[in-house]
C-alpha cells in the first residue's frame, strides 16, 4: 500500500503521467540508454534535448551552405565543420529530431 506522500513523490518524479505517445525512434533512443516505461520526467528530457540538438544541427547546416555560397575559397575549417556536423544526426543517443528535418 502506498501513502500519500509516496503517491505526491511519484507523480512529482512523472511516473504517474499520462504517455505523451513516443514516436518509435524515440522508443529506440530510450531502449538503448535502458529508461523505462515509468521514467516519464526523463523520457521528456531526452525529447527535449533531441530537438534542441536537431535544431542546433539545422542552424550549423544553414551557416555551413552560406558560408559555401558565400566565400570564394573552400578553408579546411569549413570543410571540418561540414564533416563533423554531417555526423551529429548519427551520433550516440539521445541523437537528434533531425538530418534534414528537425521538428518546429
Amino acid at each position: 500500500m502506498t501513502t500519500g506522500t509516496a503517491t505526491a513523490a511519484a507523480h512529482y518524479a512523472g511516473q504517474y503521467e499520462p504517455d505523451p505517445g513516443w514516436t518509435d525512434e524515440e522508443q529506440q533512443v530510450f531502449d538503448e540508454l535502458g529508461i523505462g516505461e515509468g521514467e516519464v520526467s526523463l523520457r521528456k528530457l531526452i525529447r527535449g534535448q533531441r530537438r534542441i540538438n536537431g535544431k542546433l544541427y539545422d542552424a550549423i547546416d544553414l551557416i555551413i551552405a552560406h558560408l559555401k555560397k558565400t566565400s570564394k575559397i573552400e578553408t579546411p575549417e569549413l570543410k571540418k565543420a561540414e564533416k563533423l556536423n554531417d555526423q551529429v544526426p548519427s551520433a550516440d543517443p539521445p541523437k537528434c529530431e533531425s538530418g534534414g528535418g528537425g521538428l518546429p
